[in-house]
């Protein structure tokens, strides 16, 4: 399967979207090495310098962005696109990559970075998680999985977690004192 068939049945571009000529070329990734179709980390440390308090470095934490929706949104990719579990308060290239493509309003291959999420487990990183529920049945709908194996027999996968109040405090996006509801800036 080629990544614009992986963008449509995985929902995340429509069958007109997939099929422009342009898909082929829209951005893919941020990378220390130069690769077609990418940015490089001066072009990170540069947007970072734009929307954090803190130098870029080899950590760069969600709670020193200034912006309180950049800080929701970057949460947002760590658990459904990036999918990982450590380091809750960080924010890896590819989450940096996808915001700044956003606030740059630069066209991006968002079905690479979901791509590169579902591969995460096989290069050894076990604690990659990644809610793959919606994911998994709509893709499995459009490959006619389902028509092959119904779905009341086969095994329902874990929960979903919902973000709670210490979850939003750890990303920064609440304060840590009453009223909770206080977005901080």
């Amino acid at each position: 399967m080629n990544m614009a068939r992986f963008a449509i049945i995985s929902g995340l571009y429509t069958e007109e979207e997939g099929k422009r000529p342009e898909f082929v070329t829209y951005l893919r990734g941020a990378y220390n090495k130069p690769r077609d179709y990418s940015v490089g980390g001066a072009e990170l440390e540069e947007f970072w310098t734009m929307i954090s308090d803190h130098p870029f470095a080899s950590t760069n934490l969600i709670t020193s962005v200034r912006n309180p929706v950049y800080r929701y949104v970057l949460k947002i990719l760590s658990t459904t696109l990036v999918g990982r579990k450590s380091g809750e308060n960080k924010v890896n290239w590819i989450e940096l990559f996808i915001l700044m493509c956003r606030v740059q309003k630069r066209e991006m291959n968002l079905a690479t970075a979901l791509a590169d999420s579902f591969s995460r487990g096989r290069r050894g990183d076990i604690r990659a998680g990644l809610d793959m529920g919606p994911y998994i049945t709509r893709i499995a709908t459009n490959l006619g999985v389902l028509d092959k194996y119904r779905p009341e027999f086969l095994h329902e996968g874990p929960k979903t977690v919902v973000f709670g109040l210490q979850e939003l405090q750890k990303a920064g996006i609440v304060s840590w004192q009453e009223p909770y509801c206080r977005i901080v800036f």
